[in-house]
C-alpha cells in the first residue's frame, strides 16, 4: 500500500493551484493500493472552499508567518516527522511556494514531484519567483508543466536533464448535458482571482469603451481577492455600477456560464486557464490577450473566439462590440467552441498522471 501526499500552501484560498491540489486528491484517492493524504501548510481558516472526497486525508497546519519562506522554515521538521509517521513514499507539490520544502526533506529514498502551474517566461523579471522556481525544479523527481511552450522555458533556462519536465495539462470537467448557446444573453462574463495579474485594471478601461457602446449589455465578474475594495471604489468613480457587478466567490462558477454571451479574459499572465475550456465546453466565444502561454493553447483567433494584441485595451473593447452587435458570428463561434478539447479531457489526463505514478 503506498501512502502519497500531495501539498498546497493554503487550501482557505481560491485559485487554480488550489483546485487542481484538490481534484488530483479526490481522483489518487479511488486508487486501490494506496493512501492518499492532501496537506495544506499554512492555512488561515478552517473553512475550506472545496469538496473533498471522505477518501482523502485531509490535513490543515495553521502555522502562518507574514514571510512565506518564515513560514516553510518554521515547518520544516513538523513536515519530516510527518513524513515518517504516515510512511509516505511519494510527495506531490502544488506549486513552486509548497514546493520549498523539498530542500529539507531528509528521506532522500522519498520520491518528489512538483507542479508547475504558472509558467517562467512571464515572470522572469521577479528574481524571488524565478529562484523559488529554481529551486522547485532543483529538487524534485519530475517537475509538472501545462503546455510544451513551458518545458522548454525550463529547459533551456535551467538545464533541466532530459526526462526531467514532464507536459501534463489539468483537465476540465466536461458538462454532463449538451447546452445550447443562449443567443438573447446581453452578458458577459470574466472569472478569475481579483488580483493584479489578472489585468483588472485593464478590464475596467475595456468596459467604459463598452458600456458607452451599449449600455443595455451587463458584464459579471466572479471571484475574489485582494483587489475587490480598489476595484469596487474604481467601479464607482467610472459610475459602471449597472454594467459591471463584482459577484464574489461562487461553487461550480462553471454552471453559471451557459446564460452567457461571451466569455472575457484580461490577464497580464496565465499557464492554462481552465476557464477558458470551461466557456468552450458550454458554448460560449472567449475573448483573450494573447500572451506568452495559456489561451493561443485554446483558443483559435476569429474561430471560436479571438487572440488580441497584449493589453491593447481598445482593440479588446472593439471586438467585444463587435460580437455584440454582430449575433450571427457568436452563433458561428459558439458552434465551434467545443471542438478540440479531448486532450484535455479527465480521462486523457489521468492516464498521463497514471502512467507517471506507474514509472517512478
Amino acid at each position: 500500500m503506498k501512502n502519497l501526499l500531495i501539498v498546497e500552501y493554503d487550501l482557505s484560498e481560491t485559485g487554480g493551484g488550489e483546485t487542481v491540489a484538490v481534484k488530483l486528491a479526490n481522483e489518487f484517492s479511488r486508487f486501490k493500493d494506496s493512501n492518499t493524504y492532501l496537506l495544506s501548510i499554512c492555512t488561515k481558516t478552517s473553512k475550506i472552499p472545496y469538496e473533498i472526497d471522505d477518501n482523502v486525508k485531509l490535513v490543515l497546519w495553521k502555522t502562518c508567518n507574514k514571510k512565506v519562506l518564515s513560514t516553510i522554515l518554521l515547518n520544516t521538521k513538523r513536515f519530516n516527522r510527518f513524513l515518517n509517521e504516515k510512511k509516505i513514499s511519494l510527495v506531490i507539490f502544488i506549486g513552486c511556494v509548497s514546493s520549498l520544502l523539498a530542500m529539507f526533506i531528509k528521506n532522500r529514498g522519498l520520491r518528489i514531484i512538483s507542479c508547475d502551474h504558472s509558467g517562467l517566461i512571464n515572470q522572469w523579471s521577479n528574481k524571488k519567483t524565478v529562484l523559488c522556481k529554481w529551486i522547485q525544479a532543483r529538487y524534485c523527481d519530475h517537475l509538472i508543466v501545462l503546455n510544451e511552450r513551458i518545458k522548454e522555458e525550463f529547459e533551456r533556462k535551467f538545464k533541466c536533464a532530459g526526462g526531467k519536465i514532464v507536459v501534463i495539462p489539468n483537465w476540465f470537467e466536461k458538462p454532463t448535458v449538451d447546452y445550447k448557446y443562449e443567443i438573447d444573453s446581453k452578458r458577459i462574463v470574466s472569472v478569475g482571482r481579483l488580483s493584479k495579474e489578472k489585468g483588472y485594471g485593464l478590464l475596467l478601461k475595456a468596459a467604459d469603451i463598452v458600456y458607452k457602446s451599449c449600455p443595455e449589455w451587463k458584464w459579471d465578474i466572479y471571484g475574489d481577492g485582494p483587489m475587490r475594495r480598489e476595484l469596487e471604489k474604481k467601479i464607482n468613480e467610472r459610475s459602471l455600477n449597472h454594467f459591471l457587478s463584482l459577484k464574489g466567490n461562487v461553487k461550480n462558477a462553471a454552471d453559471l456560464l451557459p446564460g452567457y454571451a461571451m466569455l472575457v479574459l484580461t490577464s497580464y499572465r496565465e499557464a492554462m486557464p481552465l476557464v477558458i475550456l470551461e466557456a468552450k465546453s458550454r458554448k460560449l466565444p472567449v475573448i483573450s490577450f494573447d500572451i506568452r502561454t495559456g489561451p493561443a493553447e485554446m483558443i483559435c483567433n476569429g474561430t471560436d473566439g479571438y487572440l488580441i494584441e497584449p493589453f491593447h485595451v481598445k482593440q479588446m473593447a472593439e471586438k467585444i462590440i463587435f460580437l455584440i452587435k454582430n449575433s450571427e458570428k457568436r452563433i458561428q463561434m459558439s458552434c465551434k467552441a467545443g471542438e478540440n478539447l479531448e486532450e484535455f479531457s479527465k480521462e486523457q489526463v489521468l492516464l498521463s498522471w497514471k502512467k507517471l505514478l506507474e514509472s517512478i
